[in-house]
């Protein structure tokens, strides 16, 4: 999709430069048809373009869901780029917030759309800026007839855990929480253009799932489930985050050495299926990965008892009689559930109800067949499974083609064995990977790798294979970081790999090495055409 010039609202040139179908832009519409609302954002990454910020949104445009995030507009000092179109979703307020849905009956993400300010070093440019985005969104409010004062917050107004815009007002040298700056712009611009309002045509291919969450699979205890000890030098996280809708585990503070044995308190599943185990000791208190575990005894059974539920006695407790003065934002509070449930359960096409109407206000149940006679269990079948673009001969070929070239895949801290990375997976599979240190790939990665590949934890008996992903651990290439590279020959005592950035210099192009398997945590082996 290439970047198109559409118009000049109110002084700003206005382009449309879309984002390809995957994580970040679903293409599924919004449920209330047309934007209710809007929400102001800023970039939270100072002096970047919008044209910068567009084109990351497109390098990683497949991300993994426990990480994507979206927003369908970028202003910056020069111009304004739509990357997602107005009448479709995007991932830019977390869902469960519960200001968008008190104040504007559902989720920001499934009735609203985002716009994002650019900010600077220059007050003067950070000061252009917000005049721009100003000048849109006023172009936008008389489009889809959107009040600056009641239906425009600033993300940090309905996420209390944001301060977007604050960055950019602070920027250009008011408070962060003045927001009548930009109703008052936006208001004193809205007496100009009015763009003719679009519903974007429904694109080819549209998926329809949403950022997953966190499942609890053990809760916390007061006493340890089970102990074990840590095969090998294990990455210590901390939870981010104050609920399973938005429960992370990105960052490291820390090492649990190969040897140390460790107590279980508490285990969660994040988005990607990644299961974290909660340990407490004096050294040690954070979350490690359940794979780096080898467990050696049990405390408390973690088999599920049977429970016999019992029948509810009243038939219609999911039947609800409108009563006069009700509404559908009043119902669905009153039943914890969203008003797009509500509409989807009773097929309302508006927010329109009437006293002594009957509607549904829980999920209707699936009638299950009745099993009688207990069968095996079938092998359970990967139906994902994705097949790489190249074969194994192939991707090597490429891997060769590949020495001496200096790859800055994300245009982000010079040259990095992770951009390499990048540059043969999307050979492969036409997308990039996610994630801050090469030593997690494997782990920031999981949804998505353990449908395109084999996600082999090195224990010395299985050996890397040509055009395998090699995913290193130990300091030994003076980071914390870690280290990837790819396999181009591999015997019992060694191999020869092709990587980028060795020394660590960020300078080195991908250079070829023979090597031992010192510091190999694990193998990415690709599931070739």
């Amino acid at each position: 999709m290439t970047k198109k010039k559409i118009g000049v609202w109110n002084g700003v040139p206005v382009y449309t430069d879309f984002l390809p179908i995957g994580t970040r832009r679903t293409g599924q519409r919004l449920d209330s048809g047309v934007p209710k609302f809007a929400v102001i954002h800023d970039t939270g990454n100072k002096d970047t373009s919008a044209q910068a910020n567009v084109n990351y949104f497109k390098n990683t445009y497949n991300i993994s869901w426990n990480q994507v995030a979206s927003a369908h507009i970028f202003v910056d000092d020069v111009e304004c780029i739509i990357c997602i179109p107005v009448t479709e979703k995007a991932w830019h307020v977390l869902y469960n917030t519960t200001q968008d849905n008190f104040h504007y009956g559902d989720d920001a993400n499934d009735i609203a759309f985002g716009i994002e300010f650019s900010y600077f070093s220059s007050q003067s440019r950070s000061l252009k800026s917000l005049d721009n985005g100003c000048r849109i969104m006023a172009a936008l409010c008389n489009s889809w007839t959107l009040n600056p004062k009641t239906h425009l917050p600033g993300h940090q107004n309905i996420q209390s855990d944001k301060q977007d815009p604050g960055n950019l007002l602070e920027a250009c040298g008011y408070k962060r929480s003045d927001m009548k700056i930009i109703d008052d712009l936006i208001i004193k611009y809205m007496k100009g253009d009015a763009p003719v309002k679009k519903v974007a045509p429904k694109p080819e291919k549209v998926i329809t799932a949403n950022p997953k969450k966190a499942k609890s699979i053990l809760s916390m205890s007061s006493k340890a489930y089970y102990k074990g000890t840590i095969k090998y030098d294990a990455s210590l996280r901390k939870r981010k985050g104050s609920t399973l809708n938005d429960f992370s585990f990105g960052e490291e503070i820390g090492i649990v050495k190969k040897g140390i044995e460790v107590y279980i308190f508490q285990e969660i599943k994040d988005a990607q299926g990644n299961t974290w185990c909660r340990t407490y000791s004096n050294k040690n208190n954070g979350w490690v990965h359940k794979d780096t575990i080898k467990k050696t005894k049990t405390f408390i059974s973690m088999k599920k008892k049977a429970t016999t539920k019992k029948k509810s006695t009243n038939k219609n407790n999911d039947i609800y009689t409108v009563k006069p003065g009700d509404y559908l934002f009043k119902i669905a509070e009153q039943h914890k559930v969203s008003v797009s449930d509500l509409k989807k359960w009773n097929n309302l096409k508006s927010d329109t109800i009437f006293p002594k109407q009957l509607l549904k206000v829980a999920k209707p149940s699936e009638t299950k067949p009745k099993v009688t006679a207990k069968k095996k269990a079938p092998v359970k079948v990967n139906t994902n499974k994705k097949i790489a673009r190249l074969t194994q001969e192939e991707a090597v070929n490429y891997l060769w083609s590949m020495k001496d070239k200096y790859i800055d895949w994300d245009n982000r801290f010079k040259l990095q064995c992770y951009d390499a990375a990048n540059a043969y997976w999307h050979s492969l599979f036409n997308h990039s990977l996610s994630g801050m240190y090469a030593k997690n790939i494997h782990i920031d990665n999981r949804a998505v790798l353990q449908n395109e590949s084999e996600i082999i934890i090195y224990d010395g008996k299985r050996k890397p294979q040509k055009g395998d992903m090699l995913i290193f651990y130990y300091q030994i290439y003076g980071s914390i970081a870690g280290h990837v590279a790819m396999c181009l020959e591999a015997g019992e005592n060694g191999m020869t790999i092709i990587e980028q950035n060795y020394d660590g210099s960020g300078t080195m192009p991908c250079t070829i090495r023979t090597c031992n398997f010192f510091g190999l945590i694990a193998i990415v082996r690709p599931n070739f055409k």
